[in-house]
């Protein structure tokens, strides 16, 4: 064998060594003589086709909202029972029929109530004419006082009178003594004067008396009237008795008859005309009411507000209820009343919401799921994929597009539902934020803005949509 025959499969392999050597030398030693130039220009590169969608921040946080459970109930609705027994009769109305308010609904017979009325009116008209026979004697009375004293003024100047007649008289049987004295007159005329004085002095005597007995008379006059005018007050309030007995007797009667609270429905029933009902104030278990009615005009929707939302409630806040069974339908009230104290077992507080139930597809005991809005935080809101970094912090980072460069900020975050978060601070509303960040997206990098979201949020769409 010749010498090229030998090192013929020799040759090959060396050659085969030199390019795999050639080939290591270009793969390890190449990169390290290019690397700087080839890796700027590489960047460079991807820097200028980095696109990236941006948006605005929205004034105004995040809406804090509290969803819960809720039951309808009817705004008012009443048990209605018997406050007098007897037997039903005059039942005029059944489950489901509407009623409206003040409309009779069904009656209790209960003879001896009617009987009490009639035997009140009497008695009141007793009363009154007892009181118009009073009263005519305070009118005689008082007649009879002022004749006593019309008397008793005759008396007193018929005493005058005879009391200066006898002063006349004293003077006459002076003068006439004199003069007998005198032996001008005989004793006779002396003796004359004399009797016409004592008959003078007899005649004011009687006047007194006449006097005396016409001032007992006008006392006893005013007595008389004194104690008619008692009398006629005594009537008086014995027409007042009677009168309330007589107002009571109707009001009494006026409990046969059940009566409608207000408009509504009748929502329950437990007798039946001529069954016996026993009247609900005895003694003893309370029975069953005779009927029950419930106002569906507006509804009362309960719900109870969790401990960390209580602070935020208020009364006149929008609220939206949703029921499974009636998907199609949304309906819309607001705040109206609440207890201003939790439950201490569950930490929660009672709230009402007042809605307008015109159709009447809101029924007593519908259960569903209440939405009341408890307004927005202060700051401004961003998409919550916008947020990157510190995920256990208050402090996150956003990158913004700031003269065609990616930087990245930091911002204090409020509350984030998953699809928007509240930024308190470090943003404005001119800022344009990367929304959806590329991974490779680093600080200060060329980027060029593919998109400017003003798009309505998930949240503000399905609130658009009720």
């Amino acid at each position: 064998m010749s010498w090229y025959q030998e090192h013929k499969s020799a040759g090959w392999i060396g050659v085969a060594v030199a390019v795999l050597l050639v080939g290591c030398t270009i793969y390890f030693v190449a990169p390290h003589l290019g690397h700087k130039a080839w890796g700027e220009n590489s960047l460079k590169h991807k820097a200028a086709s980095m696109r990236v969608k941006v948006v605005y921040p929205k004034e105004g946080g995040i809406e804090r909202v509290v969803r819960r459970p809720a039951t309808v109930q009817a705004f008012e609705f009443a048990d209605l029972y018997a406050k007098v027994s007897g037997y039903l009769r005059n039942q005029r109305v059944d489950i489901g029929d509407r009623v409206k308010e003040g409309g009779a609904l069904a009656e209790v017979y209960a003879p001896e109530k009617r009987e009490d009325v009639k035997k009140s009116k009497a008695d009141l008209d007793k009363a009154k004419a007892s009181l118009e026979a009073v009263e005519a004697r305070v009118e005689r009375a008082r007649a009879d006082l002022t004749a006593a004293q019309a008397r008793r003024k005759v008396s007193q100047a018929r005493l005058a009178a005879d009391l200066a007649y006898q002063k006349f008289r004293e003077k006459q049987a002076k003068r006439y003594a004199g003069l007998s004295r005198d032996r001008a007159i005989d004793e006779k005329l002396v003796d004359e004067q004399e009797d016409r004085l004592q008959a003078a002095i007899e005649a004011v005597n009687a006047d007194r008396g006449a006097v005396a007995a016409a001032e007992a008379e006008v006392k006893a006059a005013v007595a008389h009237v004194k104690q008619a005018e008692a009398d006629v007050k005594d009537a008086r309030a014995a027409v007042i008795v009677a009168n309330a007995v007589l107002d009571r007797a109707v009001v009494w009667d006026e409990y046969t008859k059940i009566h409608s609270p207000y408009t509504g429905v009748i929502t329950k029933r437990n007798y039946h005309n001529g069954d016996f009902i026993r009247e609900a104030g005895g003694g003893g278990a309370k029975p069953p009411p005779i009927l029950a009615v419930a106002r569906t005009d507006k509804m009362r929707v309960i719900v109870e507000v969790p401990d960390r939302d209580v602070p935020y409630l208020h009364v006149g806040q929008q609220a939206d209820l949703a029921i499974d069974t009636l998907p199609d339908r949304y309906f819309q009230g607001k705040v109206a009343r609440m207890a201003f104290r939790e439950h201490y077992e569950t930490r929660t507080m009672r709230a009402e919401v007042d809605m307008e139930n015109p159709d009447e597809l809101l029924k007593d005991g519908m259960y569903g799921e209440m939405t009341i809005h408890l307004g927005r935080e202060k700051g401004l809101r961003i998409p919550s994929n916008c947020l990157f970094g510190g995920e256990k912090d208050k402090e996150r980072s956003v990158f913004v597009v700031r003269d065609g460069q990616a930087r990245e900020v930091k911002v204090q975050v409020g509350r984030d539902d998953g699809i928007e978060a509240t930024i308190r601070d470090g943003l404005s509303l001119s800022e344009r934020v990367v929304v959806e960040r590329p991974p490779a997206l680093a600080d200060g990098m060329q980027v060029e803005v593919l998109h400017e979201s003003s798009e309505e949020t998930v949240s503000e769409k399905q609130e658009r949509d009720k």
